[in-house]
C-alpha cells in the first residue's frame, strides 16, 4: 500500500480510484463498491477531492444487476437506496480495461483473482484482507448460499473496508 500512496503523493493526485474485483461482479465486489461509497460519504478521506469507487469481474462474464440476495442485504440491512442499487450493472474487466489502468488500487476478494489481473497492473493489486490486516485471506463467495451467508459476507467486507480506509487515511496524512 505504501508504494501506491507514495506515487499518489508524488503526482499530487487529488482523485483516488478504488476498483473492487470478484469472480462475477454480482455479489462481493458490488457489495464492496456500495458499502465503500457509504463509508466514504460518512467519513470522507482527507487529501482527496474525489474518490471513485467501481467494481468488476475477472472470471464470469455476467451482464446486468447484482445477485438478488446481495441486493436484499444492501437494501434491508445497510439501507442502500433502491435507486443506487438499480444503477449497478456488472462488468468484466475485459469489457472495460480502462478501469484497471486508471485504478490506484485494484482490490480483489480472493488471492485467486490476483492472477487474473493483467501483469502490468499487479503492483497495485491487493486482496481486501491484505489491505485491511496485512495478511492474505479470501472473502468467501456467498453465491448460492442463504440470505444469512450473504449477510455474513457483507459484514466481513464492511469490517475489512473500515480497517482499510482507516489505514489509508493514516498513510495519507503521514
Amino acid at each position: 500500500m505504501e508504494s501506491v500512496i507514495k506515487k499518489i503523493k508524488e503526482k499530487d493526485q487529488k482523485t483516488l480510484y478504488l476498483f473492487f474485483i470478484c469472480s462475477g461482479n454480482i455479489c462481493r465486489s458490488p457489495m464492496a463498491e456500495i458499502l465503500c461509497e457509504q463509508l466514504l460519504q460518512q467519513t470522507p478521506l482527507p487529501y482527496f477531492d474525489e474518490v471513485i469507487v467501481k467494481s468488476g469481474a475477472v472470471v464470469y462474464h455476467w451482464t446486468g444487476s447484482m445477485d438478488e440476495y446481495a441486493e436484499t442485504v444492501l437494501r434491508n440491512i445497510y439501507k442502500v437506496p433502491q435507486a443506487r442499487l438499480k444503477q449497478f450493472n456488472s462488468c468484466h474487466i475485459d469489457r472495460d480495461p480502462v478501469r484497471c489502468r486508471e485504478a490506484d488500487f485494484i482490490i480483489t476478494m480472493e488471492e485467486y483473482h490476483v492472477r487474473h489481473i493483467p501483469p502490468q497492473y499487479r503492483s497495485k493489486t491487493f486482496t481486501l484482507c491484505e489491505l485491511a490486516t496485512g495478511s492474505v485471506r479470501d472473502v468467501d463467495d456467498p453465491y448460492g448460499g442463504s440470505l444469512a451467508v450473504y449477510k455474513e459476507t457483507a459484514n466481513e467486507i464492511l469490517n475489512y473496508l473500515q480497517l482499510f480506509l482507516t489505514k489509508l487515511k493514516n498513510e495519507i496524512i503521514k
